[in-house]
């Protein structure tokens, strides 16, 4: 089964980059550069995971991720961010089904990160992993 990826970064070569790597390893991948299409993508769409940047023009990644979880949109999320602080903004309620990938993300911590999150089992709490 190839599951299905939600990128969202408003950083444009972020996005077609990750989006490369993630789909050379036979993942199926959408993006989006903003909260809004991320929302409208993932009303579209069940996506297994999603990868949030913090920052972004409309919506902080923890407010999508937190929409998502309540929509039953996603199952896990990883957070690719420069702000080490993003665990005091993760709601409470998903914490225990999110990473944090701290920017910037090699090319084996980004496959690492999405290898560990498609497998449920060995998911880490927010706080337990994050990754310079």
């Amino acid at each position: 089964m190839t599951h299905h990826i939600l990128i969202v970064d408003d950083d444009e070569e972020i996005l077609e980059l990750f989006k490369l790597i993630l789909e050379d390893e036979g993942y199926r991948v959408d993006t989006a550069v903003c909260g809004k299409e991320a929302i409208e993508k993932a009303t579209e769409n069940d996506y297994y995971l999603a990868l949030l940047d913090f920052v972004l023009p409309d919506i902080k990644g923890t407010e999508i991720a937190s929409t998502l979880y309540e929509r039953k949109r996603i199952q896990n999320v990883v957070f690719v961010t420069g702000y080490s602080h993003i665990f005091d903004f993760i709601d409470p309620k998903i914490k225990d089904r999110c990473k944090v990938l701290l920017k910037p993300v090699s090319v084996e911590d980004l496959i690492d990160s999405v290898r560990e999150a498609i497998e449920p089992a060995d998911m880490l709490g927010a706080q337990e992993l994050v990754i310079n």
